[in-house]
């Protein structure tokens, strides 16, 4: 298992590359993520248009600066911070009023010592102009009353857009999706942290015999999916998504919910969160944030995608959000272990779904000495609390109506609000006991 403090490190080497959409910046980091995963690698040509999107050209920044003539003084240099310049700008070299230059500036007065992250250029090829990025504190130094020197040089040229993937093939061809992106230069948690955090996921799921099939796919955002679903020839068997980022950012781990908000996914990680928290902040689609799970629920493709993620507080994007303050500072070992875990968790737990079906009638006697499954709610060696044992009590004479093979365990647990592996473990031993089958697929009928 990779440990925490080695996804740490994997964040560290990479965040402040120069991750635009192609670049050679973006490829090493392809190529250091192959280290611990065989990724296959798909390209897209520079001008191709999938969708309607359009793959840009090559993008390599030579040099990117603002010298202020009275004083000779450089004060602003992409190789401080590669946010220093707008991804996909354009050359420029040049003498400028300070009214002029403030047209082609970009900063955040809501994080004024924050460089902020400008990226409309890379999504826009056709669009032909140049952005440098300062934080508002060192906008409100500059002298508004001198000429400034700017010199940009970039390069286009034609090259492949790059998006890995990894299948891990299951005895089904029935596909879960991970999702994550690798672009937004200098920036850890849009994007970066739920690269690594899957990446170890996959690591462990490698590792198994599983039902489903499971396709990792580190892209480009948006770009980068259109790209790879437009061409792909196995969308029918993509059942369910999940895309996760902003994964250490200090809040509380949340649910994103799918387009339609109540599908098998979206059910059994809500569960999931309240048997690990106790509780669920979930948002309805897009309203925590809007990321690849748009194109995977896009017309036509429809598949359902949650999200997972540390996000808002009181409706309030964490502050770092977009500038270079989202850093390597903020990247705490125990919250991506406990991003890892609850996505472990959710995938453990579909994996064990089984519609139950029952091989008994009538009212069983569980606490009969040839069965002795019965769980008595005053038995104080029992892990559950109080109210969970009162449930799964409730559920002991009643629930057992549930095993006709048109119900999940999942489903089951979230009727009579008890754990899910509290229940898995119970039908585990029924099933050992002969009392009933466990099966992927549904019934059609009543038994």
């Amino acid at each position: 298992m990779m440990t925490a403090a080695e996804m740490k490190q994997i964040i560290s080497d990479l965040y402040l590359k120069d991750r635009t959409f192609i670049c050679d910046d973006y490829d090493y980091c392809l190529d250091y993520l192959k280290k611990y995963l065989d990724l296959s690698i798909n390209e897209y040509p520079s001008g191709a248009a999938y969708w309607n999107w359009i793959i840009p050209d090559k993008y390599t920044v030579k040099t990117g600066f603002i010298k202020n003539l009275k004083t000779g003084e450089i004060v602003v240099d992409v190789k401080n911070h590669p946010m220093h310049l707008a991804s996909y700008s354009t050359s420029f070299e040049g003498i400028i009023h300070y009214e002029q230059l403030k047209e082609h500036l970009q900063w955040s007065e809501k994080v004024p010592e924050g460089i902020p992250n400008f990226y409309k250029f890379q999504y826009r090829p056709w669009v032909k102009d140049w952005k440098i990025c300062l934080s508002y504190n060192q906008f409100n130094h500059l002298d508004k009353d001198v000429e400034y020197y700017v010199k940009i040089e970039t390069i286009f040229e034609k090259g492949t857009m790059k998006v890995a993937h990894y299948l891990k093939k299951g005895a089904v061809d029935d596909t879960i999706v991970l999702v994550s992106h690798l672009d937004h230069p200098g920036q850890v948690n849009d994007g970066l942290s739920g690269v690594v955090v899957e990446l170890a996921v996959m690591q462990e799921l490698i590792k198994k015999e599983t039902h489903y099939s499971y396709l990792f796919l580190i892209v480009q955002e948006f770009i980068g999916s259109v790209a790879f679903l437009s061409q792909s020839k196995d969308i029918k068997n993509y059942k369910m998504g999940l895309f996760s980022e902003m994964l250490t950012t200090g809040l509380r781990l949340q649910l994103q919910k799918s387009f339609n908000g109540d599908s098998y996914i979206d059910k059994a990680a809500e569960m999931v969160f309240m048997d690990q928290f106790g509780y669920c902040d979930a948002f309805n689609y897009i309203e925590g944030a809007g990321n690849d799970e748009i194109v995977f629920e896009s017309p036509g493709i429809e598949v359902p995608f949650i999200s997972i993620m540390r996000v808002k507080k009181d409706n309030v994007i964490y502050r770092q959000y977009h500038t270079h303050l989202d850093n390597i500072d903020m990247v705490n070992e125990l919250e991506l272990e406990e991003a890892f875990n609850v996505i472990n968790r959710l995938i453990n737990t579909i994996e064990q779904d089984y519609y139950v079906y029952r091989n008994f009638n009538g009212f069983i006697c569980l606490s009969n000495p040839n069965i002795d499954l019965f769980l008595d709610k005053d038995d104080s060696d029992i892990k559950l609390t109080r109210k969970q044992k009162e449930s799964f009590h409730k559920f002991q004479f009643g629930g057992f109506r549930y095993f006709d093979g048109r119900h999940r365990i999942s489903e089951i647990a979230q009727k009579y609000d008890v754990p899910f592996d509290t229940l898995y473990n119970l039908i585990k031993k029924m099933e050992m006991k002969n009392m009933v089958s466990l099966r992927h697929d549904k019934s059609d009928s009543n038994l």
